[in-house]
């Protein structure tokens, strides 16, 4: 499970632009459960045992390049879903909107490893990793920034504390919805915040396999 903590920050900025601004259209607020739905994907690969799949949750942020023209995609997941799938190959199920408004699907492979070295950076004390990915052109949905990450100061500013409820997108026992778009669930947190809040946390809800 990744403790996503896009969040709450982003959630509460969107809603104070909305309100500001006169009677704007549906389609001109952003919503940042609308934004990770398109962002997030199901993620799968073969394990070690023979003929075994498994599966996770993978979602992607945007990195600005230097010279501002565009962004690379950011592949974030739980480590451990990297990591537990063997080989150099995981592989998403990409989807898009077509030109005439009807969605498709289609397998999109994910390079993971170069022989037997990892693509991805996993970080040293917590289950996150992270990898630049290539996605096809029929992508285009609005890539969320680095900058909506939660860190201490914002969780503190904002008074996040034991009880308040938060939202997890995933694949929980390779359940999907249309289009194999992620399952939205909701769980409260469930541990008292220390110092380094974003290093971890608990939060209460079912937890399965490719949450």
């Amino acid at each position: 499970m990744i403790g996503r903590l896009i969040l709450l920050v982003g959630a509460l900025m969107a809603t104070l632009e909305a309100a500001s601004a006169e009677e704007p259209r549906a389609s001109d607020i952003f919503d940042i459960n609308t934004a990770l739905m398109e962002t997030t994907f199901q993620i799968t690969g073969p394990t070690k045992v023979q003929g075994e799949v498994t599966s996770g949750t993978v979602f992607l942020l945007g990195k600005v390049k230097e010279d501002k023209s565009s962004a690379y995609y950011v592949m974030i997941s739980a480590a451990h879903v990297f990591e537990g799938i063997h080989g150099p190959i995981g592989t998403i199920n990409f989807r898009w909107m077509k030109d005439d408004g009807s969605y498709a699907t289609a397998p999109h492979q994910i390079r993971l490893r170069e022989g037997d070295k990892p693509l991805y950076v996993k970080h040293p004390e917590v289950d996150v990793a992270a990898l630049y990915v290539t996605m096809p052109k029929a992508f285009k949905h609005r890539l969320l920034p680095f900058d909506l990450l939660a860190t201490d100061e914002r969780l503190k500013q904002y008074e996040v504390h034991p009880g308040d409820e938060l939202l997890c997108l995933g694949y929980p026992l390779f359940a999907s919805g249309d289009y194999g778009y992620p399952i939205l669930r909701s769980g409260k947190i469930a541990s008292y915040r220390a110092e380094q809040a974003t290093q971890k946390f608990a939060l209460r809800f079912p937890c399965v396999q490719g949450q």
